[in-house]
């Protein structure tokens, strides 16, 4: 997370007929969104697509892949 600049560093898989999977960044339209999530977490996003950038809009935590979730 880059907070001050309003930006998350996401490691994301392959959007099939949008983007690969790669690592990069994106700016978030409501920084309030960084307060619900801290690095290392597996995140599922949403992303808002503008003539010039995407925008992460939603974000919510995913149980770490390989871990039992608690009942």
């Amino acid at each position: 997370m880059v907070a001050n600049d309003r930006r998350v560093v996401i490691a994301h898989e392959d959007m099939p007929g949008f983007m690969r999977a790669m690592t990069m960044s994106f700016e978030v339209k409501n920084p309030a969104l960084l307060e619900k999530i801290t690095p290392g977490e597996y995140v599922r996003f949403t992303l808002e697509r503008t003539d010039q950038t995407l925008y992460l809009v939603a974000v919510e935590k995913e149980e770490e892949r390989g871990k039992t979730p608690e009942p």
